[in-house]
């Protein structure tokens, strides 16, 4: 598998947004027999690339390796985000400039967009097989979900998870 930053698309006021593919190679080396796009799409190449070192080791080194650097957990493991929850990570992204977030009213195409494209799609669940192989250990250390996450959602985000275990705000 190959990954690469790929320019994906314009938006109306001529930024363009980025995101990471992994693509699966041919025998040939040349040919790309499917693709695999990564979760977030940006205008800042260097958010992607944070996000891509963030999943790269996990992959290669293990959940020790970045779990300080997970402040919080998404809370849609069980249900489809909100509308609110949605406008509010389409607003995080930093991609646009300052003064869309004063005129935050030009995002809400874009999160209803969001909404209804959350609205139409199913919520993923693993296949049985996989949940029965996949078993968590009782106490494991690393096992956290959104009911780990800090009343503050959003002021979170921005700390490390041993920062929120100091200051209280989280037990592990």
């Amino acid at each position: 598998m190959v990954f690469v930053l790929e320019r994906c698309l314009h938006t109306p006021m001529r930024i363009t947004q980025w995101e990471i593919l992994g693509h699966v190679l041919d025998e040939d080396g040349q040919t790309v027999r499917a693709t695999l796009p990564f979760s977030i799409v940006s205008a800042q190449q260097d958010l992607l690339k944070r996000h891509w070192e963030y999943m790269r080791r996990y992959m290669e080194d293990g959940v020790e390796e970045i779990f300080d650097h997970t402040s919080v957990c998404l809370p849609i493991a069980d249900h489809r985000e909100t509308f609110r929850f949605g406008y509010q990570v389409t607003m995080i992204d930093d991609s646009y400039p300052v003064w869309i977030y004063i005129a935050g009213i030009l995002l809400i195409p874009e999160a209803l967009g969001r909404y209804l494209a959350m609205r139409s799609s199913d919520i993923p669940r693993w296949s049985k097989r996989i949940e029965e192989e996949c078993q968590i250990d009782p106490g494991d250390p690393y096992a956290i979900d959104a009911r780990d996450n800090p009343p503050d959602f959003w002021k979170a985000t921005e700390k490390r998870r041993s920062e929120l275990v100091a200051s209280g705000v989280v037990l592990r």
